[in-house]
């Protein structure tokens, strides 16, 4: 409904325009056509406003709540687009309200080491966080306080990103929101400002369409992170998308693998300078290769914590460390190792682990600028190339009807196996050409007697092992 007045003279101006509802004097907002004045039906209102971050970009998907404080009802929910807005049309006028966002997805989105690195320096002295939501956004276990205890939640969701779903922080939500009005004061360096996150207007009288809030992302403290989507319409990690300004290298030596057999990888560092930040997922074939233990190596602050093994059964180890100080290791120094075990046979170990490619957890490594670099996994093949003499434990053992015996040669030559009891008597001898690499041989327990510990032992040109084995009835 409207109500319409004729103007009368060329020179009338409209001043202000108010009536009176439920009370109220409501001013209304008049608009002109043809010199007519229409005034819209003061009883029915707007009620709108926008969310941005600290740097100005238009925060979705955050679902605003407008709850009629009169009556104590909920007047009804929306959710920002990718601009940012709310709007409730038409309300009440003359009535009290209150307005909240709220947001809790994508979690990991805009987190990065790197952030970890940020708060740890904040913490130690090292770096100030340059404003009260970026305090907020450190605040990641929300008691107002900056502590190790935040880094620590922070890392965990790092940690178990891979592949999901992550172990999020204690008691808080993945945004925060802060009325743009809100003054936050300047507090000591580990305590963060209180603030309310909602709206209250009172006495609605006419559109209020200046509600704005700033959204705060929690985890997400670096300022120049293009991966960093303020929409969530992904759960991409932080420094997904920064450009990258070269990169390090894991070396491993690239192998033959024997089921049954324990294997230590040392993973070496190659241009691993001036690095504060560092994380990565490696994948590997459960089917191949099972997980069994992680130890540190030169790289301070780095040990077997650092190494997510939530999801090691399903063949992903997700790899995390940040300190406030950069590190600089020389090339070939060994950063960690990595225990697995074989579950068969396999020709090299570069067909069963690689890089993963997780956008929850890209594979970066920062530097003391922030600036991000690839992580890359290279296999040294020379050492696949590089055969051995090496005689394995037979499998099973004990055992009862068949044995196989394997041995690996660096070339293809003449090989002896002999079976020996305790006494070192020869009871059994396979004699044959053998090619280079792993070779077997099946040992059936009719051809040997009665159970009990046997010995055996591998003659080769210059190469010569000795096992134990028992049989049982």
């Amino acid at each position: 409904e409207s109500t319409r007045i004729k103007l009368i003279g060329d020179n009338t101006v409209v001043a202000e325009i108010t009536r009176s509802y439920n009370g109220v004097a409501i001013r209304v907002a008049p608009c002109t056509e043809d010199g007519i004045v229409i005034i819209n039906n003061p009883a029915q209102l707007n009620l709108a406003g926008i969310i941005r971050t600290e740097a100005g970009d238009e925060v979705g998907n955050a679902m605003v709540t407008l709850t009629d404080l009169s009556t104590g009802g909920a007047n009804g929910n929306m959710t920002t687009g990718a601009d940012g807005m709310f709007s409730f049309n038409p309300v009440p006028a003359g009535r009290n309200y209150n307005l909240r966002p709220q947001k809790n997805i994508n979690w990991i989105n805009g987190v990065s080491a790197l952030d970890l690195s940020i708060i740890q320096k904040h913490i130690v002295g090292i770096d100030t966080l340059n404003s009260p939501y970026k305090k907020i956004a450190a605040d990641a276990f929300p008691d107002n306080s900056i502590t190790t205890f935040d880094v620590v939640q922070l890392y965990q969701l790092l940690q178990t990103a891979v592949p999901g779903p992550p172990t999020t922080p204690q008691g808080n939500t993945s945004w925060r929101f802060v009325p743009a009005d809100a003054v936050l004061p300047d507090l000591p360096r580990r305590l963060v400002p209180t603030f309310n996150d909602n709206l209250t207007i009172n006495n609605l009288s006419m559109d209020s369409v200046m509600n704005n809030f700033v959204g705060v992302k929690v985890g997400q403290v670096e300022d120049n992170d293009p991966g960093f989507d303020p929409l969530n319409a992904t759960s991409s990690g932080g420094g997904s998308s920064q450009t990258r300004s070269g990169a390090i290298s894991l070396s491993i030596d690239d192998m033959a693998l024997i089921e049954g057999e324990t294997y230590e990888l040392v993973f070496r560092a190659q241009d691993f300078q001036d690095i504060l930040a560092y994380q990565s997922v490696l994948e590997f074939d459960p089917t191949a290769i099972s997980f069994e233990s992680a130890l540190g190596g030169s790289l301070q602050n780095f040990g077997a914590a650092n190494i997510g093994t939530h999801a090691a059964a399903e063949g992903l180890l997700t790899l995390v460390w940040f300190d406030a100080i950069a590190a600089d290791l020389p090339n070939d120094e060994a950063l960690f190792s990595l225990t697995f075990k074989a579950n068969k046979n396999v020709d090299k170990l570069s067909e069963v682990i690689q890089m993963g490619d997780f956008e929850q957890l890209p594979n970066t490594a920062f530097n003391a600028n922030n600036e991000a670099k690839d992580v890359q996994l290279v296999f040294n093949s020379a050492t696949a190339a590089k055969a051995e003499f090496k005689l394995y434990q037979n499998r099973p053992n004990p055992f009862r009807d068949q044995t196989i015996i394997s041995f690996s040669l660096p070339k293809s030559g003449f090989a002896t196996l002999s079976v020996l009891d305790v006494s070192g008597r020869v009871i059994k001898t396979y004699e044959d050409q053998f090619e280079k690499g792993y070779n077997e041989i099946p040992v059936n327990s009719s051809e040997l007697p009665s159970a009990g510990v046997l010995y055996y032992q591998l003659d080769t040109d210059g190469f010569t092992a000795v096992k134990k084995m028992v049989i049982i009835e």
